[in-house]
């Protein structure tokens, strides 16, 4: 359908999701040298936010397999206003732990001389 698809882990029960974390967690680590994920204010995207559960169920006209719970859709491209914050994962090679950092929308230079030393 040309929707853009978001993880949405506000809205489904942590035990719900927790269920198909094998479906969803390398998303967070899987990318190197960084995954850089979006942290999007939804009150900025609520009026088009195609929830999980308005998804069409196996054996229905128009069923696509999905991400149970946490997989919701938005019709359109995402508006830069529309973003909070940036959430940087990487795995640290000495460690093997997955570590997270959060960037506030002021902290995008720094964010960019994260990435810049690392694809270096």
């Amino acid at each position: 359908m040309g929707y853009i698809c978001l993880f949405d882990f506000e809205s489904a029960r942590e035990e719900d999701y927790r269920r198909n974390h094998h479906l969803w967690a390398d998303f967070f680590y899987g990318h190197k040298p960084m995954t850089i994920i979006l942290k999007l204010n939804r009150l900025k995207l609520a009026d088009k936010l195609i929830p999980n559960s308005a998804r069409p169920k196996l054996g229905e006209a128009g069923y696509i397999p999905a991400i149970a719970y946490v997989e919701v859709w938005y019709p359109e491209a995402i508006p830069v206003s529309a973003i909070d914050s940036y959430i940087v994962t990487w795995l640290d090679s000495k460690t093997n732990e997955l570590l997270f950092q959060e960037y506030s929308r002021e902290m995008v230079a720094e964010l960019e001389g994260l990435m810049l030393r690392n694809v270096a």
